[in-house]
């Protein structure tokens, strides 16, 4: 079918064919997951569907020269294997300064791809004027290149080069200008969320710590892991090889098959039926060969070839599914070497099944038989039927609301229009995830995440009744039962509990508890009742199911039914009245149990009491001291430092939470906002060691009630009590971290104004002269002073800086240096001024800080003032 006559080079295949697999992303929109059913299918979990932009920097300085043949055969090869993606290919030659950039390129079609292969990636110039190295400047012309794109996309930096920013004199001034730039660049990729990637080419010198730091953006991350390749000179044979790594790690992790003929030169693969609209085959050798790609029927099939001179592609889109035959010819054949990828455009739909109702599942719920149907879509919308070689498997994972992980696997078989699942449920509560797996040989291995949820509880299913109810009269009372199943059924399987009774006919109240899976209800009287009972599962879902109609004594039944039924009764009222006996003595049981309770639960307010006064007192003292420092602190900085600076330091906004700190309390230890008055809360009946003796059922059932009414209260203060020790809890934090950062601040403005000024500074400004000494009258000079102050003599007079500049302001100021190893002085300004050192030939930059050095001139620029020269002496 496709015929590709090639003379092998050698080429480091083995790594190439990892970026085949980046072509095999398909290129779809993401579709809506929170609901149960993907009706518009989901993109898989390891498939980008965004589109790639990606911009090399390729260092081109002198000590590159010799190796930019292979250098830019690496960056062709991949350049190459991207050609027909979702890839824009942007790249900038770089030394000192550029050599040249070409912008954001797509390479789906051939056009762009020889933009790039034949127009850019091949830079020959060796500029003896252009020979140093500024990673600064490439990150830069980088970054502009990605200005005005789509956002949506992803963006990457991949840096090639073999050191650090130098010039060939090894000037200082000038890699401290450069790391500066680089510095600054790096962190701004960082903000717009750009990965840098680097291929470093290690020489006689180390520079490897200086590029994972960059790749790190300077910070303390740990992307050099993934990011950063290195590639000794006496290996840069494997240069394509890194190049394609780093490309790979971009990517999540697909699958491709390497090109091994058999000893007559054939290699079959079979193309399924998995929406593959695309197959691509890489080869290359160090020898001759024909390559021949034989698909499964006559019909012509739409595919291209092409070779760059290095190494081979064939490309077929829309493949007929079968068996392909690769044919290789040639005296070494077995040489020839290579990948296989497929493209695959594939999309997931799900929906779930109630196994019970055989429709689908809006809501899932716990312990409901499921049934999982899932379709696999192509680019045309089409179901795909799978071949036998493919495997689907799913797996359901539940994390409970109590932290746990349960997962079950899911086994499927296909039907004519689905996949469908074997029946499954969800047995607990919590968020759900439903995950999918598509897998066909070592070729494809697809995940989808199909749906994430909430396992929801139902509230009980009540059924109301209305009828008449016939009872047993017990002293003045009517008593009759009802089954549980005719009140209520819980559709989740979990326990009901009889909450609140609400008394609807007031008139004729009732009481109601539960005995032997039965309710008892008891009226006051015969004739109409209506009340209502709230009901409560284990979730504490709640519903209430509501009882009407008429209560009538046995005895009021025809004579026939009392005939029939008077053995019954009369042995009902036997049983009840000997039930009262047992439920008044179960009923003193119960009122011991919440009496026990109550006098526990006052033993821990008691106790949770003393540990609030405790902590108030403590904070008491804290705020004492707190406020002791920080007004202390004030006065310190008034007294020493500017408004700028202290605003520079933060110090406004510090005194200005301390403020609404130490605010937030009346002062009071005893106030009501922290403490309660345990005189005011607990058991003021003396319930929990009240008598029971000689009292009536009545009596007891009202006791009862109170005893439960006052546990709940007690309850309620001690949340209460809880949240007011929580307060005063955080409160003390954040006074106690407040002060720690007070403290540190103090320590350092300290350490500034006692760090000695050890270099003099002479300035020029026009036709004035003047100087700021390191020593005044014999003592060193600390702390700092302003750029105003220097003193200039004008006429025989001593005129400053700031007099010259009759009420405007340099707004600089001159410390000396924080770094012990570098003698200078440390200028940090309120506006922004421009400064250039003069023997560095660079131009000056716009800075609010700088080191000067020792030794070294400046020129500095400010808005007040125009350009005066700094000597540092």
């Amino acid at each position: 079918m496709k015929n590709v006559q090639k003379t092998g080079v050698r080429l480091f295949w083995q790594m190439l064919i990892l970026l085949l697999i980046f072509l095999m992303f398909p290129r779809i929109c993401m579709a809506d997951q929170s609901d149960n059913e993907n009706t518009n299918g989901v993109l898989p979990d390891n498939v980008g569907g965004e589109g790639i932009d990606v911009v090399f920097c390729i260092d081109n300085s002198g000590s590159m020269w010799s190796q930019q043949e292979i250098r830019d055969q690496a960056v062709r090869s991949i350049c190459n294997l991207a050609v027909g993606s979702d890839i824009h290919i942007g790249g900038v030659y770089f030394a000192g300064d550029i050599y040249k950039t070409k912008g954001l390129t797509p390479m789906e079609k051939e056009e762009g791809g020889r933009q790039i292969l034949e127009g850019f990636v091949d830079e020959k110039r060796q500029d003896e004027n252009n020979r140093n190295t500024n990673i600064g400047n490439a990150l830069e012309a980088a970054r502009g290149l990605f200005e005005d794109q789509d956002a949506s996309r992803q963006r990457f930096v991949i840096l090639f080069s073999d050191g650090i920013n130098e010039n060939l004199a090894q000037d200082s001034a000038y890699k401290e200008a450069a790391d500066k730039k680089t510095l600054e660049q790096a962190q701004l990729l960082q903000q717009e969320n750009i990965p840098i990637y680097c291929v470093y080419l290690q020489k006689e010198r180390n520079d490897e710590q200086y590029l994972r730091n960059l790749v790190n953006y300077f910070g303390e991350n740990s992307y050099d892991q993934e990011r950063f390749k290195k590639v000794t000179e006496d290996q840069i044979d494997t240069l394509t090889a890194q190049f394609a790594q780093i490309f790979f790690s971009m990517q999540n992790d697909m699958k491709y098959r390497k090109v091994e003929v058999d000893s007559s030169g054939k290699m079959g693969f079979y193309v399924p039926e998995l929406g593959i609209n695309k197959i691509q085959l890489f080869m290359d050798g160090n020898v001759q060969y024909e390559a021949v790609l034989d698909s499964p029927t006559e019909a012509e099939e739409d595919a291209a070839s092409w070779t760059d001179g290095k190494s081979a592609y064939i490309t077929v889109n829309n493949p007929t599914s079968g068996d392909w035959t690769l044919e290789i010819t040639g005296d070494n054949k077995e040489e020839v070497n290579g990948s296989l990828a497929y493209y695959s455009y594939l999309t997931a739909q799900a929906e779930f099944i109630s196994a019970e109702q055989e429709e689908k599942a809006e809501q899932l719920y716990r312990k409901e038989p499921l049934l999982l149907r899932v379709k696999l879509i192509d680019e045309n919308g089409d179901v795909i039927h799978m071949n036998s070689g493919a495997e689907l498997t799913a797996s359901v994972t539940l994390k409970k609301d109590n932290g746990e992980t349960e997962e079950q696997n899911l086994s499927f078989s296909q039907t004519e229009e689905n996949w469908e699942s074997e029946e499954f449920a969800i047995d607990d509560y919590g968020a759900y995830t439903v995950k999918l797996n598509v897998k066909y040989q070592d070729l494809i291995d697809l995940n989808y995440t199909l749906a994430e949820g909430q396992i929801e509880g139902r509230a009980p299913v009540t059924y109301d009744k209305e009828e008449v109810y016939y009872g047993t009269r017990h002293q003045d009372e009517i008593t009759f039962s009802l089954e549980k199943a005719d009140m209520f059924q819980d559709p989740d399987g979990d326990q009901v509990t009889l909450g609140q009774v609400t008394q609807i006919n007031k008139e004729n109240p009732v009481e109601v508890e539960e005995q032997d899976g039965l309710v008892l209800v008891t009226a006051k009287t015969e004739g109409d009742i209506e009340f209502a009972i709230n009901l409560q599962d284990e979730t504490g879902l709640q519903s209430i199911a509501t009882i009407k109609g008429e209560v009538r004594e046995r005895g009021t039944m025809t004579m026939a039914g009392y005939i029939i039924i008077a053995v019954c009764v009369i042995i009902a009222f036997l049983i009840i009245r000997s039930g009262g006996k047992r439920k008044k003595k179960k009923l003193e049981e119960q009122i011991r149990e919440l009496q026990k309770r109550l006098a526990g639960m006052i033993d821990q307010y008691e106790q949770a009491e003393k540990t609030v006064k405790g902590r108030r007192k403590k904070e008491k003292e804290m705020e004492t001291n707190l406020e002791q420092l920080l007004k202390s602190f004030r006065a310190h900085c008034e007294a020493h430092l500017t408004k700028w600076q202290m605003e520079d330091y933060k110090v406004p906004e510090l005194l200005k939470q301390g403020e609404k700190l130490l605010g937030s309390t009346d002062g009071n230890s005893e106030s009501p906002e922290f403490i309660l008055d345990l005189e005011d809360i607990p058991d003021p009946r003396g319930l929990r060691s009240a008598d029971m003796t000689g009292k009536t059922k009545g009596e007891l059932k009202k006791m009862k009630k109170d005893l439960e009414e006052e546990i709940q209260s007690t309850e309620e203060e001690q949340e209460e009590l809880s949240d007011r020790d929580r307060i005063a809890r955080d409160r003390y934090r954040k006074m106690e971290k407040l002060g720690d950062r007070a403290s540190r601040l103090q320590m350092e403005i300290l350490e500034m104004l006692n760090r000695p000024v050890t270099c003099d500074l002479t300035l020029e400004w026009g036709e004035y002269f003047g100087a700021k000494r390191a020593r005044q009258k014999g003592k060193a000079l600390t702390g700092y002073y302003r750029l105003d102050d220097v003193v200039f003599l004008a006429g025989g007079e001593k005129l400053t800086l700031g007099d010259a500049l009759k009420g405007e302001t340099t707004g600089v100021y001159v410390y000396g240096s924080r770094e012990e190893a570098e003698e200078g002085l440390f200028l940090r300004g309120e506006f922004p001024f421009r400064l250039r050192e003069m023997a560095s030939g660079q131009e000056a930059r716009s800075v609010k800080e700088a080191l000067l050095h020792r030794g070294r001139k400046y020129t500095i620029d400010t808005e007040s003032t125009g350009i005066m020269t700094i000597e540092v002496k």
